[in-house]
């Protein structure tokens, strides 16, 4: 998402109220010279047709009154009736003046020199190409032009118009055509018109586009409230390694002031800048800075361990159009969150495996056949068994870590679990027989109970100070060993009083394990001389007697 938003942000660099501004300016600007162009070719347009207009009335007046036109094109002296004619027509309508040409060009009449027509005064060599181009293309030559008061009108125009009878052209007409005051009602009228256009094309794109400026003002507004506001810093970078764009957050993490970070900054003197504030110190500024421009155009995602003990985590994105998009976020607390919550992690898992390897412990001590007991230097229980606590009928008071080696043997003794006095000084001197056993090395007693359940107490000393003693019950052992002697006592008794010789030899060696009275008698030998002996070797020592 927060690339989309920087993305977007591409189109917000330049002021978007000075684009539209400009925009519609131009707009504008346009469509006033269109229309002013297009004015320009209608008032003239419409002034050539006014002329021709007036050209075509003036000259059809002039042939229907004047019945020697054709004469005075050939250049003969107007009679009275047309001499009369031409001087009411002075000034008729627009027409302030008007000539009569010939057919060819050649000047034969003047309306403001009506007193030397048809004399050598007329001029008769002067030619007009005007005149003389209406013949040749058959129709209306208008030329427009300006005068000064009161002279000339302030704009006129002068038709040349064939005057054709019968199908042949016997002169031209040309009608002096004030247009002083079209001209100017017809630019009132178009200027009106065009100013009007105008008004209206800018309403129409004006009210929307004051709409869309005002739209996307407030984009902009909440778009720059949202980069101000961000706990990332935001770094947009050009194609030309130039910055773009760059918030607040991102000058005060690296502590850039804003003319640092202004648009069109390059990378290189942003990079070299951070550097610079000595907060990265695992390589030299130069590595550093080009380093970062090698990898311009690379995506990353890395975390910055800062010499001020900050850490940043760095992603960065390259653009379509060859720039770069990077955010800059603080993950400090959060790195320091997950180094407490590894710790303590490690910490639960160290104590699970101790509470893991003390249950495992407690069930190979609880399954174990003889009683375990751990003192320390203090000589106080550190750990006992279920089979240490039932040999000697403690109670749960006495099992509790801490407690006093010799409160467990008075316990033994006042009870009358151990053979023997119960009395205080039968406590007391069982524990000064036990103080009297040495705490450097192993050592093994027995001690009677009173049922007659004989107890082999071993004891193992511990670095540091206190032991570790078994309490393993030997009554079985030691009854069966008494069996045994018994039985071999009665079996020596049986066999040594037999009257046969009785002998027993290892199957290997053959030596002797057993001889009677008997045997001892036959040979003639001791027994001391024949046990642990071969038979062979025997029997070789008696053949050489």
């Amino acid at each position: 998402m927060l690339f989309a938003l920087a993305r977007s942000l591409r189109s917000e660099f330049a002021p978007t109220r000075v684009k539209v501004v400009a925009l519609l300016a131009s707009l504008v600007a346009a469509l006033v010279a269109g229309i002013w162009i297009v004015q320009v070719i209608a008032i003239q347009r419409l002034l050539y047709q006014d002329a021709v207009s007036t050209g075509h009335l003036w000259a059809s007046y002039m042939a229907e009154n004047v019945g020697d036109l054709a004469a005075i094109a050939e250049g003969k002296t107007p009679s009275a009736a047309s001499v009369a004619f031409f001087e009411r027509a002075q000034k008729v309508g627009n027409v302030f003046r008007y000539k009569v040409f010939s057919p060819e060009g050649h000047l034969r009449l003047v309306s403001d020199q009506l007193s030397v027509a048809g004399t050598d005064a007329q001029n008769l060599r002067e030619h007009n190409v005007a005149a003389a181009g209406a013949t040749a293309a058959g129709r209306p030559m208008v030329v427009a032009k300006t005068g000064k008061p009161p002279a000339r009108p302030p704009f006129f125009s002068e038709a040349y118009v064939p005057v054709i009878v019968g199908g042949r052209t016997i002169a031209i007409v040309e009608a002096y055509v004030d247009q002083s005051d079209k001209r100017e009602h017809f630019y009132s009228v178009l200027s009106i018109a065009a100013i009007s256009l105008s008004l209206l094309v800018l309403l129409a794109f004006g009210v929307p586009a004051a709409a869309y400026i005002r739209t996307r003002e407030k984009q902009t507004a909440s778009l720059n409230a949202a980069l101000a506001s961000m706990s990332q810093g935001l770094a947009i970078f050009d194609a030309n390694q130039r910055i773009v764009i760059a918030n607040r957050r991102y000058g005060e993490m690296y502590d850039l002031p804003p003319e640092r970070i202004k648009p069109g900054t390059p990378l290189r003197e942003i990079l070299a800048a951070r550097a610079a504030k000595g907060i990265y110190d695992n390589e030299s500024t130069k590595e550093w800075v080009e380093r970062g421009l090698a990898t311009f155009h690379k995506e990353a995602s890395d975390v910055l361990h800062l010499s001020d003990g900050r850490v940043i985590s760095v992603l960065r994105r390259p653009m379509s159009n060859g720039g770069l998009v990077s955010t800059h976020e603080d993950i400090t607390q959060q790195d320091r969150l997950n180094a407490r919550i590894e710790y303590q992690h490690r910490l639960i898992k160290a104590q699970e495996e101790r509470l893991k390897a003390k249950n495992l412990l407690a069930t190979a001590l609880d399954n174990m056949g003889e009683g375990l007991c751990m003192f320390d230097a203090d000589r106080r229980l550190l750990v006992c068994n279920d089979r240490y606590a039932k040999l000697y009928q403690l109670p749960q008071e006495l099992l509790a870590v801490g407690t006093p080696h010799d409160a467990i043997i008075a316990h033994r003794v006042s009870n009358g679990i151990l053979k023997g006095d119960k009395s205080g000084v039968a406590v007391t001197q069982k524990l000064s027989a036990l103080g009297q056993l040495p705490a450097e090395r192993s050592s093994s007693r027995i001690d009677e109970l009173a049922d007659g359940r004989l107890i082999c107490v071993t004891r193992q000393p511990m670095t540091g100070g206190g032991w570790v003693a078994t309490h393993e019950d030997i009554s079985a052992r030691v009854l069966a060993e008494r069996h045994l002697e018994e039985t071999k006592k009665f079996l020596d008794t049986v066999i040594e009083s037999l009257p046969v010789p009785v002998i027993v030899k290892e199957p290997n060696a053959l030596q002797f394990v057993l001889v009677n009275q008997a045997y001892e008698k036959f040979v003639g030998v001791s027994r001391e001389n024949l046990l642990g002996k071969s038979c062979t070797r025997f029997l070789t020592q008696s053949l050489r007697t």
